[in-house]
């Protein structure tokens, strides 16, 4: 299924989306796909953020991007660097990242242009902050 904007996401049931449905998505852009998976994590209960990104190398392409990955919110760890800090001014930021492995892994299809899923993970280690609006 074709994915191209956001108008399109009230033909989608977000509550009930299995690892299976979701590799059949394909977005005509990035923002679209970012998008899909903002509202995908809205219904569930958890908010996202951008994560690591593949870029082109090819000479001509302008660093163009390949593959981008969208994490839960509480992916990840702070670096023990910011929290133990001595000459810190103001006191540290709450720790609200905790590991949580949940992300979706889009790339594009260069003969298209079109961006597909190519891994997707949906295991949340912690409670999400609303359930199904």
């Amino acid at each position: 299924m074709i994915v191209d904007g956001i108008g399109s996401f009230n033909k989608i049931d977000f509550s009930s989306l299995t690892y299976e449905e979701m590799r059949r998505f394909e977005f005509v852009d990035l923002q679209t796909a970012y998008d899909f998976y903002n509202e995908f994590g809205r219904m569930q209960g958890f908010s996202i953020r951008r994560s690591k990104v593949g870029r082109s190398t090819k000479i001509g392409s302008e660093g163009e991007f390949l593959w981008q990955i969208f994490v839960c919110s509480r992916q990840g760890e702070r670096d023990a660097k910011h929290i133990h800090r001595v000459e810190r001014k103001m006191d540290p930021r709450p720790i609200t990242r905790c590991g949580c492995g949940a992300q979706i892994k889009v790339h594009i299809d260069q003969s298209t242009g079109c961006w597909f899923v190519e891994k997707f993970c949906e295991e949340h280690n912690h409670k999400m902050w609303c359930t199904k609006l």
